[in-house]
């Protein structure tokens, strides 16, 4: 049940923009927003019966997602809930960051899931891809709170339901590329 339960919240979140256009068709933001803020608090309660290791990581963005939503809540506000794409990149960003400082950075932390041994020349490389999600995060947060404020709802769940989804795709699949080659070379 846990892990069925894991898999719907999670297939929520990955189709939230249009969720949240759909929603906005027919209710209130603040009765979408007690949804999600219902969701939000089934994911951390699925995500504190977790190891710590686990959990850790997906604590930062489940907190920061309740935020619009009991903001929505509060205030009716449909654009509360259009601000939950900036919230995650921001969250992203800074989670990502926090790495460089505190390390061993993300990128490399994900390697590591995968590669026994990471080189020097790797985890440099992390180091970088580190980086550059990062500026991904920084850019993409900010279209995303563009498409909030100075564009239509359809713009909104365009952007942040396809096309930030293709570039995600496209950024971890030239890093995917890129990682392999850099492997070879060493």
């Amino acid at each position: 049940m846990n892990r069925m339960l894991t898999i719907l919240i999670s297939i929520v979140f990955v189709a939230y923009p249009a969720f949240i256009y759909i929603g906005l068709t027919t209710f209130s933001p603040a009765s979408l927003a007690l949804i999600m803020l219902a969701l939000l608090l089934l994911r951390l309660s699925t995500t504190l019966r977790l190891t710590w290791a686990s959990a850790k990581p997906l604590l930062p963005i489940t907190i920061a997602a309740i935020i619009p939503a009991i903001l929505s809540l509060i205030f009716n506000s449909e654009r509360a809930l259009l601000l939950m794409p900036v919230v995650v990149n921001v969250t992203l960003c800074l989670t990502f960051g926090w790495t460089l400082f505190r390390g061993p950075n993300m990128i490399a932390r994900f390697a590591a899931l995968s590669e026994p041994v990471i080189t020097s020349g790797v985890l440099g490389y992390c180091r970088k891809v580190t980086i550059a999600w990062c500026v991904f995060f920084v850019v993409n947060g900010t279209i995303a709170a563009y498409t909030v404020f100075f564009s239509t709802r359809e713009y909104w769940t365009l952007y942040n339901g396809l096309i930030s989804y293709i570039l995600i795709g496209l950024l971890f699949g030239a890093e995917w590329l890129v990682r392999k080659k850099v492997k070879r070379k060493e």
